[in-house]
């Protein structure tokens, strides 16, 4: 049985690190492993819990992501970016109109 490169504590840690959006190049410098065995005990863990540290094993199967999936993610990712960019527009734009009615009701009372 191998054992895994990464303990359970530092798979937390890389959990939390990636919600706060540090980059998976940087998480393998930081963990002193490759990018590739990063990503794999990251798929890992996601697919199967933690509970595959108690069977080494299932760290060392290679995890084939498609291109596509990649592809798809990113795409879902971007549709994410750009939802939340038309909220930011949108609440902008309300601020705006606002100002813009504060401004012509003052500017009535004169």
């Amino acid at each position: 049985m191998a054992v895994p490169k990464l303990s359970i504590d530092e798979m937390v840690e890389v959990f939390e690190l990636r919600v706060k959006g540090v980059c998976w190049e940087n998480l393998s410098i930081i963990f002193d492993v490759s990018e590739t065995t990063l990503r794999k005990y990251f798929r890992a863990a996601q697919r199967e819990g933690y509970s595959l540290w108690h069977n080494s094993d299932k760290v060392d199967q290679e995890v084939e992501v498609t291109d596509a999936e990649r592809v798809a993610h990113l795409e879902n990712e971007l549709q994410d970016q750009a939802a939340q960019m038309r909220a930011i527009i949108d609440e902008l734009i309300e601020e705006r109109d606002k100002a813009v009615s504060r401004i012509t009701e003052l500017e009535s009372t004169k």
